[in-house]
């Protein structure tokens, strides 16, 4: 089984169940809150949870004010367009002047 967590460590990524002689050693099982075949997390799984919320919640909010100016840029270039539109259909429209 290949070790791929969402939680941090300090290691490599290895197969939790393999020794160092790549011998398959026996799982406990045993599931606590920061301890798993040995392997310490840094930080409570509550608090690491929470940090990760807090950090998604501030990339989340970031990207809505992004997306909230590139819309209003957006309307900008979209105005300017169709004001030289009206403006160049308006000098098609106009009757030509003759000095005749």
């Amino acid at each position: 089984m290949q070790c791929q967590s969402y939680f941090p460590s300090y290691g490599s990524h290895c197969d939790l169940n393999m020794d160092n002689n790549g011998g398959v050693r026996p799982t406990n099982g045993i599931l606590r809150s920061t301890h798993y075949n040995n392997y310490v997390s840094s930080l409570p799984v509550a608090e690491f949870v929470r940090q990760t919320v807090l950090r998604h919640e501030t990339t989340f909010r970031h990207q809505v004010q992004e997306l909230h100016r590139l819309y209003r840029r957006q309307m900008e270039l979209m105005g300017e367009i169709k004001s030289k539109e009206l403006y160049m259909n308006n000098l098609h429209l106009r009757p030509q002047c003759s000095d005749s």
